[in-house]
């Protein structure tokens, strides 16, 4: 067992909390429960949007040297329909039948490609006590 520490919004403590009476009561390690079945969603979605990542930097490469500036429709890691506008890749994707799949689309151009940093920053604080 983990101890984890942070801090919420008052807001979203009050919301959370009386999710956790409604769904688990007043037992005892209902707010663990709640906080662990919160912590495997997040992971699982972010797992699903870690493999989509994955699949788009494999082709990267390929993709802006073969089709820059068009739209590129992805299932996985292949290519199923590229176009220059999005009603023409439409129209391949219906022609192919692709179209009622789970298709990921993609703008390329170098702004897509451009590393960002995301997130929240970070500061230390040094400790202040006694040596």
């Amino acid at each position: 067992m983990a101890i984890i520490r942070g801090h919420i919004s008052e807001e979203k403590e009050k919301i959370f909390r009386k999710l956790i009476v409604e769904k688990f009561g007043f037992k005892k390690g209902a707010l663990s429960y709640g906080l662990e079945e919160a912590i495997d969603l997040w992971i699982k979605m972010n797992t699903n949007i870690s493999i989509q990542n994955q699949n788009y930097y494999q082709l990267k490469q390929k993709l802006m040297k073969n089709w820059p500036g068009k739209l590129v429709a992805i299932k996985g890691n292949e290519i199923i329909a590229n176009a220059d506008s999005l009603d023409e890749l439409e129209q391949r994707l219906i022609e192919t039948n692709t179209h009622e799949e789970k298709l990921n689309v993609l703008r390329l151009d170098e702004f897509s490609f451009r590393r960002r940093k995301l997130g929240w920053k970070i500061t230390r604080r040094k400790s202040v006590g006694h040596s």
